[in-house]
């Protein structure tokens, strides 16, 4: 998408969007009432906005947008969609230019390394109206979900999706086949994967027509959401307490691969069988995601409803190990330091922050801000309480300068061992090799 300049010539045509995928019934919320103890934004500011595109999100942005424009007709708005693959490209070449947006996305895993590059520094919680770091931090339960965006106790960014992780099941086979009720969903690793063992189905020729489970064993993202709270859960990290040398080549990195590995291994899952939308379809039952799933499983599979053919429970724990979650943030928004224009680029963020029913309503976006677990919005889904639970145990993954790499040795690591059927030992020596040569190139 191109640069928008969002003013009141534009309000209505923004207005009009619609995300593709939301739960029937979902609406945008009226504007809240600003907040004082912002500073003024001078007349005639203009203020520039990338974040990485995605339809629904990109949707939430415009309407926001033009609710702003509408309420501060003295702030121009330039809004920039760029693809997240191309993102973290176009906007260090623009930093380094002099040329970065006023506000821009920050990944919570890329938070260190921007830190180390000097491209962010702590906000200035003044200009939200805010007493301290500490201050907004609070505005979260708990305040450790927003850890992923902290660095040395400074918060670098306001999160605007922050995901917990928790599991999926389809209610109505397991019922039928199992009489698994919602309050019979399993609890560990072990129970969870008994029952995709129970579920996984072959035809009279041996061909798996149905699996309980599957891993997302082509998508290194995926895999590092679901390896790094196995891993925490065992005892394990990925680096040294320093952050100077690999960690998995341990007890625990064996125990951590050796969990996912058992679903194959008890005939719970096929490494061979994939289907699209395979939880919409009925060929998977069990699934790991976030809260934002019930979207996509409706808009695949209009036929399904949340409470009767699909149900959420706890993300599993380790039997006898620290009870640890997930959580992860794609979209934040980060002041750029070098802005000409802060207090009217803090003034949107502010405006955008307080309200987070509209991320919700319009692509499915969660955040753990007390104000959105006080809305009217979070009590009309009911899942949702599921996974701001998760968020008091959740943790990020490994917060390093070198996290992109780390995350690429990882994948490579599981699809060795539960694609190819290297040992895990083998494999997790390979793994450190990688970690520990980013580490030295830094």
């Amino acid at each position: 998408m191109d640069t928008q300049r969002l003013n009141r010539r534009t309000m209505l045509k923004a207005m009009g969007f619609a995300a593709a995928g939301v739960l029937a019934g979902c609406a945008p919320a009226a504007p809240v009432p600003a907040e004082g103890g912002v500073a003024p934004a001078a007349a005639g500011a203009e203020v520039s906005l990338w974040q990485h595109t995605y339809a629904p999100l990109d949707n939430a942005y415009q309407i926001l947008i033009a609710e702003f424009t509408e309420a501060h007709p003295e702030i121009d708005v330039l809004f920039d969609s760029v693809a997240a693959t191309e993102f973290e490209q176009k906007l260090l070449t623009a930093v380094a230019a002099g040329s970065g947006p006023d506000i821009f996305r920050m990944p919570s895993w890329s938070t260190p390394a921007y830190v180390a590059k000097n491209i962010v520094k702590p906000m200035q919680p003044e200009l939200l109206g805010m007493e301290s770091h500490k201050a907004i931090l609070d505005e979260y339960a708990p305040p450790s979900s927003v850890d992923g965006w902290v660095v040395d106790g400074e918060l670098y960014a306001i999160p605007i999706e922050l995901s917990t992780m928790a599991t999926w099941y389809r209610l109505d086979i397991m019922q039928e086949e199992l009489g698994v009720g919602p309050d019979q969903l399993p609890k560990t690793w072990d129970k969870i994967w008994e029952m995709a063992a129970q579920l996984t189905k072959k035809d009279e020729a041996g061909n798996t027509v149905r699996v309980g489970f599957a891993w997302p064993l082509t998508n290194a993202i995926w895999l590092m959401h679901h390896f790094a709270p196995i891993l925490y859960q065992v005892g394990g990290d990925f680096l040294s307490e320093d952050g100077g040398s690999c960690a998995l080549a341990s007890d625990a990195g064996v125990a951590a691969i050796e969990t996912m590995n058992a679903v194959y291994a008890n005939g719970g899952a096929d490494v061979d069988f994939s289907v699209p939308q395979a939880l919409e379809t009925g060929n998977q039952v069990i699934e790991f995601s976030g809260p934002f799933r019930p979207s996509t499983i409706v808009l695949n599979n209009p036929d399904l409803a949340y409470g009767a053919q699909f149900i959420e429970g706890p993300w599993p724990q380790t039997e006898g190990g620290v009870p640890v979650g997930y959580t992860w943030g794609p979209a934040s928004l980060t002041p750029n330091p070098d802005s000409t224009a802060p207090e009217a680029a803090y003034t949107l963020m502010k405006f955008i922050w307080d309200r987070p029913e509209v991320f919700w309503d319009v692509a499915n976006i969660m955040t753990t801000r007390r104000i959105f677990m006080e809305s009217e919005t979070f009590q009309a889904s009911p899942w949702l309480p599921t996974f701001m639970a998760e968020a008091e145990i959740a943790r990020p993954a490994v917060k390093s300068v070198v996290y992109e790499e780390i995350k690429s040795a990882v994948a490579l690591m599981l699809q060795r061992v539960l694609i190819e059927g290297v040992s895990t030992e083998e494999s997790l020596a390979l793994a450190c090799e990688d970690v520990n040569n980013a580490l030295t190139r830094g």
